[in-house]
């Protein structure tokens, strides 16, 4: 079993292995059987630290973009969402004490660094996507947003901070009457998280309403 954060992934003759990973680019594997897949979901004191200094967006996580050099049926596979980071790895009060209290460790408001995302598993035949936009500089308002869904288990398909490039602009919009400024949407990286559910776009009106409404742009349908 493998909990992992990194820049590429590749595995070569791997068998019988569990991963979950944040993977900046398309993990890769090649010759192997038996490999699961899950995304990257656990938190420790200085995760976050660790992040910013590697200079990895915790936002732009391919986990689940497998790369398989020789493809077969019993490969690789996605595991079960529901499976965490505890559920491969002790506590790290129990390890390193002098560096973090099990108090810590266990306080309720702490960060989720790594959104947890379904990826490209598949999804259930009912259901609607949605999207929403957080414009440059309101990476604490898409936190916040992210938290809330995780709090309401709102599924999250994936998150992505990309700069828009002016002419793309349009195109992402184009089944919308509220057009955001394109002035604002190049002046630095945005984030987009996408969803899926039953209901999504509802549940999802609904949990932004704490977020200002400058931060961000919903799309108010399935449609849209």
């Amino acid at each position: 079993k493998v909990v992992i954060a990194c820049g590429q992934l590749r595995l070569r003759e791997c068998k019988d292995m569990d991963f979950a990973i944040f993977c900046n680019s398309k993990p890769v594997i090649e010759s192997s059987k038996r490999i699961t897949f899950c995304c990257f979901d656990g938190y420790y004191f200085n995760l976050k630290e660790q992040f910013d200094a590697t200079k990895m967006s915790v936002f732009n996580n391919r986990w689940s973009e497998i790369h398989d050099f020789t493809p077969q049926s019993n490969n690789w596979s996605y595991s079960e969402p529901t499976l965490r980071l505890l559920d491969f790895v002790n506590p790290l009060s129990t390890g390193i004490p002098d560096l973090i209290t099990a108090e810590e460790e266990s306080n309720p408001h702490k960060e989720m660094v790594v959104p947890l995302t379904l990826g490209m598993r598949p999804l259930m035949t009912s259901g609607e996507f949605g999207f929403v936009l957080f414009f440059p500089n309101q990476v604490d308002a898409c936190n916040t947003f992210l938290w809330l869904c995780k709090e309401n288990a709102v599924a999250i398909t994936q998150t992505k901070e990309w700069v828009i490039p002016f002419m793309v602009a349009p195109e992402i919009f184009s089944q919308s009457p509220n057009v955001p400024e394109k002035r604002m949407l190049v002046s630095g990286p945005s984030i987009s998280v996408g969803f899926f559910g039953p209901r999504a776009t509802e549940d999802v009106l609904r949990l932004l309403e704490p977020v200002p409404v400058g931060a961000y742009y919903a799309a108010q349908s399935a449609v849209e």
